[in-house]
């Protein structure tokens, strides 16, 4: 959190600072749309025979669809008609995805990085100018227009530096045009060859102010005391709110981290900051004085009254500020019952405000944090939340990770903040997480054996381990592990005492499969299972156990497991008949449609099939129908089809069932007659008149694909 937060704070505190672009289109929606006025051709070798013709240079708008800016700009310059009929006037205007083939070349060639990018070239394709960022129209209007002469242009001014390098005029624009076009290095070295020249009272004239302000922002002391004391000066020829801007800009960042709970500062320093800008006699509507405050409640561990700031002001704030601490504010819900409810009843109402895509990572972080479910991961050391656990006749749930571990933070943020996680583990475990790299996590991991994260540890009050999960895996799994790892019966110390599966009593050896794998403690997992299977074969009492292994392991139709329980189906059809046929619809219902979408040989499937006719299925399950159907098909025998899909398919009861079974005519309408094809069409708007909302969307999506087949 604390990495993903500085760098969302230097990304737009930083790159975009001034650019207010809340605009969206395609990606991100169609919240806000542009209607663009600009005349582009969009192949370059156009451009350049235009060029040529018509003695122009060539402005190349180049786009990707994911950066914000570029749709800024769409919206706040490229749609005005008189911008667009000058640019027309003077430039041949050319567009480019850079996400195209062409555009990745395009991109290399011309070394483009940052978005919003516009290069400027001439009718040989050479660079003449370019523009990083985007910007207010007269403005992106005045930085275009640079590239109309050599001498204001980027390539004509980087040819004339070195013969006016004294040049006091010529050093201030030809820096403004290196900052346009994210030179940094040499703008860097440009503009303090300027600035060196300037003279103190020369600093406050409105020209010298961009010069000016970074040396404020990079806290030359010189410039800052300066900018107070001369601030009259300064406010006469930029305005106010440019300078007490400036001032506060100086403490912006640091107070932002230690509003967020982070970064260096103290109590102490954050009195002083506020005694700086008093002393600046910066407005107290500044944004700046609610981050001190904020700073300072949360330093002092005043989360109560700290929250009521927050729930006043923190959302009038720029989005670019209030997007940061409310992110942090999950992290103090252990601050007691009073701070977690405001923080809850703050999330939620900001929940309410905010866009769907940003509402949906609020919620997420709700549920990370387990203010809305998931698990509650409490802020004790191993020894406290053992000590905790024997009070409250608990377990403790260890998750053992680090901060370079990709499926760690997958847990983190997809399994562990699940409701039906939390519901298991929040009643029966305090939970706690520790980084096995920092603090007391190396010597937790000597003492538990841990080499491979994630590891979860369930542990007795005593410290023993009572179940041990190695590696990642989806919220489903987890939960149906979670279950079993819960069961009282259940425990990975007691099953170490079997040095082997052959040492350990048949009736057990499923749980010690189960356990052990699930600790990574099995080298040879698939031989161990099918050494198993041998010993249970035609041991009916022991089925339930070998059926727990098939919800544990079985996740491909290959599988051993499954393989046994297809084979001696009937006897597993009285255990759980209902969990047992969706178990087998789920593996091998894919393999139908891998073999109709071209991805399974007519020899693997003819194998398959014949397998699974020796299975006694009921005459009215799914994958009989499957099977008939495909049938069908294979033969042919179209009337026999749409037959079985009329009278057949469409009364069954299960609508689930009956969309799965509906989706194959994609597959079938290829190669079906003329009439028949219409006869498909025919039937999925019958269907279409009587699905539910669930279903609706799957039948359209279907509709179109028949129709698309039929036009063809």
């Amino acid at each position: 959190m604390k990495l993903k937060l500085k760098f969302f704070v230097l990304l737009v505190l930083c790159l975009f600072a001034g650019q207010k672009f809340l605009c969206a289109q395609s990606v991100y929606g169609d919240a806000v749309k542009a209607n663009v006025k600009m005349k582009y051709v969009y192949s370059l070798d156009e451009a350049f025979k235009l060029a040529k013709k018509e003695n122009k240079l060539i402005f190349c708008n180049c786009f990707e669809d994911w950066a914000l800016p570029c749709h800024g700009m769409n919206k706040k310059v490229f749609s005005n008609q008189e911008f667009a009929d000058w640019m027309d006037e003077h430039f041949i205007n050319f567009f480019i995805d850079l996400s195209t083939p062409e555009g990745q070349e395009f991109r290399t060639k011309y070394n483009i990085k940052f978005m919003a990018h516009y290069v400027i070239l001439d009718a040989e394709g050479n660079l003449i100018h370019r523009i990083v960022g985007g910007s207010e129209l007269l403005k992106f209007q005045e930085q275009v227009a640079c590239a109309l002469s050599p001498e204001t242009s980027l390539v004509g001014m980087n040819r004339m530096y070195p013969e006016h390098v004294n040049d006091k005029e010529f050093l201030r624009k030809y820096a403004m045009v290196l900052k346009v076009a994210n030179e940094e290095e040499k703008y860097k070295q440009v503009a303090e060859d300027y600035f060196r020249m300037l003279k103190p009272d020369e600093w406050s004239e409105e020209q010298n102010w961009p010069f000016f302000s970074e040396h404020v922002r990079e806290k030359d002391t010189v410039a800052f005391d300066y900018l107070i004391a001369h601030k009259d000066d300064f406010v006469a020829t930029v305005g106010i709110k440019n300078v007490d801007n400036a001032i506060a800009g100086v403490f912006m960042m640091p107070l932002y981290f230690a509003a967020m709970g982070e970064g260096e500062l103290s109590k102490e320093d954050v009195l002083q900051i506020r005694e700086k800008l008093e002393e600046g006699k910066v407005d107290e509507e500044n944004e700046i004085y609610v981050l001190c405050n904020i700073a300072y409640l949360r330093l002092k561990g005043d989360f109560s009254e700290m929250m009521d700031l927050v729930a006043a002001k923190v959302p009038q704030l720029d989005v670019r500020v209030n997007y940061g601490i409310d992110l942090s504010l999950p992290k103090l819900i252990n601050e007691g019952k009073d701070v977690r409810e405001k923080i809850l009843n703050y999330m939620n109402a900001r929940i309410e405000t905010l866009e769907e895509n940003v509402a949906m990572e609020y919620k997420s972080l709700l549920l990370e944090a387990g203010l809305e479910g998931g698990i509650v991961f409490e802020d004790l050391t191993l020894k406290e939340a053992l000590d905790k656990a024997k009070n409250e006749q608990k377990y403790v749930f260890l998750d053992c990770y680090t901060s370079w571990c990709g499926p760690c933070k997958i847990m983190s943020k997809q399994v562990f903040v699940q409701k039906e996680v939390g519901d298991l583990f929040n009643p029966s475990c305090v939970n706690i997480k520790i980084d096995m790299e920092k603090g007391e996590g190396p010597e937790i991991a000597k003492k538990y054996g841990i080499q491979a994260y994630p590891t979860m540890l369930i542990l007795y009050p005593d410290g023993q381990i009572k179940y041990r999960m190695q590696g990642g895996t989806e919220a489903g799994h987890f939960i149906q592990i979670a279950r079993y790892a819960l069961d009282p019966a259940v425990s990975y110390t007691q099953m170490k005492l079997y040095r082997s599966l052959s040492s350990c009593p048949l009736e057990k050896q499923a749980d010690y499969l189960m356990i052990l794998s699930d600790a990574g403690e099995l080298k040879n997992l698939r031989a161990d299972i099918v050494d198993y299977l041998k010993r249970v074969e035609g041991k009916k009492e022991l089925y339930p156990d070998v059926w727990r292994l098939c919800g544990h392991f079985a996740d491909s139709y290959e599988h051993p497991v499954f393989q046994f329980v297809l084979k001696n189906w009937k006897d597993f059809s009285g255990i759980d008949q209902k969990s047992l046929e969706n178990k087998a619809e789920r593996l091998i219902f894919p393999l139908y449609i891998n073999y109709l979408a071209g991805k399974m040989s007519a020899a693997d499937f003819s194998k398959l099939q014949k397998t699974l006719k020796k299975v006694s299925f009921p005459s009215d399950y799914s994958l009989v129908y499957l099977d008939r159907i495909v049938t069908y098909y294979q033969q042919k025998k179209w009337n026999v089809l749409m037959k079985c899909y009329t009278k057949e398919i469409k009364a069954l009861s299960d609508a689930k069932l009956r969309l799965n079974l509906d989706i194959l005519l994609r597959y079938f309408v290829k190669d079906a007659p003329k009439e028949v094809k219409g006869q498909m069409i025919t039937y999925v708007q019958q269907c279409m008149e009587v699905a539910d909302s669930r279903a609706i969307n799957g039948y359209k999506s279907l509709m179109e694909a028949l129709q698309n087949v039929e036009k063809d």
